[in-house]
């Protein structure tokens, strides 16, 4: 069922994008009231509303902003997370984005390693071993409010493993709210095939902060079982050097029942440190884990992260 809805929405993507193409004829442009202004102030809105958490999503560095811009950068985080129960752990992630200038900014070359941020706000769990992958990534289709990418490579565990992953994405604005639904499709020659709906409602709610609200889910044909997650959070950006988050989150599973496995509460610290490369994060959390009977588990991850080339959007406005 998963896997046919998945299907179904990306499908919708498709057409929808090809519908936006169509001449408009000319019986129905007469039945359509002109006022003057009107539309060039909606589309104005309505990108204002979709750029800043674009924009809001860049300077956290977050995974929807690395699918969306295609620029040259290379990334290196280093930290840690301390918790207790032994979940203590380091944290090391590299990402390079080559844009490649001949293919007119639709291909790009991506290196990742360790378990990159593709797991880092994902219900799927990470991968135990090191993984570092290397991948071609094309853009299928490339319009402000519409996105279509698919990825080829090669991941290293150290033996090289095959895998290719299809992405579509779609906007839709109404006021200060904008609905992103995204849905990927994958395949790994050693985990097999799966597929990740992901849902995103953002309500801008001043000039400086923005809530959210997040579902997704994600099948793997390894389990054979579904990662559910669902959060909701508030931003807060009072300048381009700092922003907060706060977040509700919760993860659950439908294999081998359908139970949730743990809630998450956190408050993200995200801070331009030093000119405009070197960032500070640090995110104080609790967590409520069913294997613990959902007592309560305090947490802090620490990171330092370090930017070179294409700098964050930083214009919240």
């Amino acid at each position: 069922m998963v896997t046919i809805a998945s299907s179904v929405l990306l499908v919708h993507l498709l057409a929808a994008s090809a519908i936006a193409n169509e001449p408009v004829d000319a019986d129905e442009q007469e039945d359509v009231l002109d006022v003057p202004g009107l539309e060039a102030g909606h589309t104005a809105i309505s990108a204002r509303v979709s750029a800043y958490a674009d924009r809001l999503d860049s300077f956290f560095g977050d995974e929807r902003s690395d699918e969306v811009y295609n620029d040259t950068r290379l990334r290196l985080r280093l930290g840690g997370k301390l918790a207790e129960g032994g979940r203590s752990e380091s944290v090391g992630r590299l990402r390079l984005n080559l844009s490649l200038p001949r293919a007119t900014r639709r291909v790009s070359l991506i290196v990742t390693s360790l378990t990159d941020d593709d797991f880092e706000d994902t219900p799927t769990p990470a991968p135990e071993e090191d993984d570092v992958t290397a991948a071609l990534r094309v853009f299928l289709l490339d319009r402000t409010d519409s996105k279509i990418n698919i990825d080829a490579g090669l991941g290293f565990r150290p033996e090289p493993d095959p895998r290719l992953r299809l992405r579509g994405h779609r906007a839709f604005v109404a006021g200060k709210t904008t609905l992103r639904p995204t849905q990927f499709f994958r395949w790994q020659g050693e985990d097999g095939f799966g597929a990740r709906t992901r849902v995103d409602v953002d309500r801008r709610l001043d000039e400086r902060s923005l809530g959210r609200f997040n579902t997704q889910s994600d099948w793997s044909e390894k389990i054979n079982g579904v990662a559910l997650e669902a959060s909701l959070a508030y931003f807060v950006w009072p300048s381009h050097k700092k922003a907060y988050r706060l977040r509700f989150r919760a993860l659950g599973e439908t294999r081998p029942s359908t139970v949730v496995t743990e809630y998450q509460l956190g408050f993200r610290y995200r801070r331009l440190i030093h000119r405009d490369w070197l960032y500070l994060d640090v995110e104080p959390a609790l967590e409520f884990l069913r294997e613990d009977e959902f007592d309560t588990s305090p947490a802090i991850t620490v990171q330092l992260e370090a930017n070179f080339g294409a700098r964050y959007l930083t214009d919240a406005r």
